[in-house]
């Protein structure tokens, strides 16, 4: 088993260090993703030390970009044979178990379904339809921005996006996951014969919480287990909570193989 780690960072170069040291084992090949907007010599050290994603994205927060990025690094991973899955995190996760313990948990997984993503039909409370109506792709001025989407929502979705949403297949969930080899080579098949998708979801908000997880269901694969990533959330509050020491325990007291969001401050587990 060799696990592509599909790393995305754009900021805090120390904090991804020490990430890439956690995946320094023979189960792990890190890639990175960096952000287009990041200095790239503030991260050479870890550079070194990964396969750097030739193509640099520059992500927004709940834009398209964010699936773009992942696209970039699943394609670059899934050129090397030896990659036998596939974990998108960020630059602020961090693992919760020792390498051991994450690979008897994958090779646990029905042989044909070692995918570890949450999936969840949509419309679900926090995850509306209306995020697949048109929105603006415009950063700047933002009251442009805002008047435009507004208009755009009375129209409701582009056409691809309304042919998505009548198939009754859209399903979302966490951002983070893990991807066994024939279910990315399934997805990455789908989107070529099927470019129509993209067009569905390039306007989409958020798109990053459900492109994926419809892939799943349009490719005909399935889940094997849960997201197996966790972050502590607070109802009401827009960013998960920084991990300190009450955070972690409480973490280590569930299942999950990693756990976000890290800061250079935060203690980490002991994995040995």
């Amino acid at each position: 088993m060799k696990i592509a780690a599909l790393i995305q960072a754009h900021h805090a170069p120390d904090l991804l260090a020490r990430l890439v040291d956690a995946l320094a084992g023979d189960l792990w090949q890190p890639y990175l993703h960096l952000d287009a907007k990041a200095n790239a010599d503030a991260f050479a050290d870890t550079i070194a030390r990964v396969r750097l994603v030739d193509r640099r994205v520059d992500v927004r927060w709940s834009e398209f970009t964010q699936v773009e990025a992942t696209l970039a690094s699943l394609r670059t991973a899934l050129a090397d044979a030896a990659n036998t899955h596939f974990y998108l995190m960020s630059g602020q996760c961090f693992p919760l178990r020792s390498d051991d313990v994450i690979r008897r948990t994958i090779e646990a997984l029905p042989a044909d379904a070692q995918n570890l993503i949450a999936v969840r039909p949509m419309p679900e409370p926090s995850k509306p339809l209306s995020r697949l109506d048109w929105h603006s792709r415009l950063r700047r001025p933002w009251r442009l921005r805002a008047l435009i989407d507004a208009v755009a929502a009375r129209l409701g979705p582009p056409p691809a996006s309304r042919r998505l949403i009548g198939m009754g297949v859209l399903h979302a969930g966490s951002n983070w996951w893990l991807l066994d080899r024939a279910t990315v080579t399934a997805m990455l098949g789908w989107l070529a014969a099927n470019p129509w998708y993209l067009r569905a979801m390039k306007r989409a908000k958020f798109a990053d919480e459900m492109f994926f997880q419809t892939l799943l269901m349009l490719t005909g694969r399935r889940a094997g287990g849960p997201q197996p990533t966790i972050a502590k959330w607070i109802e009401g509050r827009a960013n998960p909570e920084i991990v300190d020491a009450a955070v972690l325990t409480e973490m280590l007291a569930g299942s999950a193989l990693f756990g976000r969001k890290f800061t250079a401050m935060s203690p980490t587990p002991d994995l040995a």
